[in-house]
């Protein structure tokens, strides 16, 4: 069963909007402002990858081996095109 028939929706310009189409697009808003030249469906792997190591060492106190990969998913020209 598709979980927006129970979010909330309002009816704007002619057509349903619910809540979370609503949040997606205040999220893809932040990455904007935050990535600007990113390509927007790319971005959670960044975040995912960044909130991963930030974990692991906290959890560890050691480091992972993805700090080069984080930075070249950054920096890759698909993402500033």
């Amino acid at each position: 069963m598709d979980a927006d028939i129970w979010n909330p929706a309002f009816y704007d310009d002619g057509e349903w909007v619910s809540w979370s189409d609503v949040e997606e697009q205040l999220r893809y808003h932040e990455w904007r402002a935050k990535y600007p030249n990113a390509i927007r469906h790319l971005i959670p792997y960044f975040q995912e990858l960044l909130a991963l190591a930030e974990s692991y060492h906290l959890e560890t106190g050691r480091h992972l081996d993805v700090y080069g990969v984080i930075g070249e998913l950054f920096g890759a020209p698909s993402l500033t095109e």
